[in-house]
């Protein structure tokens, strides 16, 4: 891995080869962190895979310390809600970095280059961009589901409205003549920059995507043969979904295959209810982020227990769908 022919700079070095391996090198206050190897194809199912839940749970967390500032006065009451808001950013992003290390230490590149450094913005103006960014990490989520299920249905991708998030981006590539020929990596500085790049590069591989009946979950095929389950061990024994979906759980599937139907039309109905009030303000469909957030942690919440046993499809159901 070169860093710029030597010129060292904080952020993201990435290179990804013919078969999609990606190799990482964080550059932190002039320290090398090498990234485990992963191959892109996992981590873009990695992420729509994660339960966000948690994640909503830190940003409902921020959104009320971010409303006590409308209760400050002055400049020095204002600092100290701002120093408390940055310590409440730090304690959530060190978490990140424990469980998603190039996401917690994006942010964290972010936030110190674009808002430490912007003295002339005021308080509020940086506690707005730090939330922004926290934000777009739910959307590209939210998108890149949305942008799986259309590809694993083979609808055509909709980058105005479903996802929009990918539509475009702008990467800086450095080029580099080696002994194995012309190489290129990437320098990412930015939490968008990092997803763009993995999903338009993962759409270039134009592969077979499908979701199995089983655990709901995305994955690859090789060829476009309809597949219903996926070989990930997932339960006891290492049993895969294609071992433990036999006929005997058919009327588990139907209903299971129900709530993922149910959850992914109503994720999509709220999504853009949420955009519609980014484009014309408050409607009577509009709903604000915090109030997709508060369904989406509850939805994912539903979805779950039910697939562990937990609670019925009757009750998930009641749960998910919203009119």
């Amino acid at each position: 891995m070169y860093l710029y022919d030597g010129l060292i700079r904080d952020g993201l070095h990435m290179r990804i080869d013919d078969n999609g391996k990606l190799e990482r090198v964080l550059s932190v206050d002039g320290k090398h962190i090498e990234l485990p190897d992963v191959n892109l194809v996992d981590e873009i199912l990695s992420i729509a895979e994660t339960d966000d839940s948690n994640y909503v749970i830190a940003m409902n967390y921020l959104n009320t310390v971010y409303k006590e500032f409308e209760s400050t006065e002055g400049l020095e009451d204002g600092a100290k809600v701002f120093d408390n808001f940055l310590r409440s950013v730090d304690v959530i992003v060190e978490g990140l970095i424990e469980s998603i290390p190039v996401l917690g230490y994006l942010m964290r590149q972010t936030i110190q280059m674009k808002w430490y450094e912007e003295y002339e913005l005021t308080f509020l103006e940086k506690v707005n961009g730090v939330i922004d960014m926290f934000h777009h990490y739910l959307f590209v989520s939210t998108e890149l589901e949305f942008l799986l299920s259309d590809l694993s249905q083979s609808k055509e991708l909709d980058f105005e409205k479903r996802c929009n998030v990918f539509k475009y981006g702008e990467i800086t590539t450095a080029y580099t003549h080696t002994k194995n020929g012309l190489e290129q990596e990437y320098y990412i500085t930015t939490v968008l920059e990092y997803y763009i790049l993995l999903v338009n590069k993962f759409l270039e591989m134009n592969l077979n995507v499908q979701r199995c009946k089983c655990c709901g979950n995305f994955f690859v095929t090789k060829t476009k043969r309809k597949t219903l389950y996926c070989d990930r061990a997932l339960y006891r024994g290492g049993k895969t979904c294609k071992d433990v979906a036999p006929k005997a759980m058919q009327k588990y599937l139907a209903k299971n295959d129900e709530i993922i139907k149910a959850y992914d039309k109503t994720k999509n109905k709220m999504y853009k209810r949420m955009q519609r009030a980014d484009t014309f303000g408050e409607t009577e469909k509009s709903i604000s982020y915090d109030e997709y957030a508060d369904w989406l942690f509850k939805a994912q919440q539903a979805r779950n227990n039910y697939r562990n046993g937990k609670l019925s499809a009757e009750n998930a159901l009641k749960i998910i769908q919203i009119d």
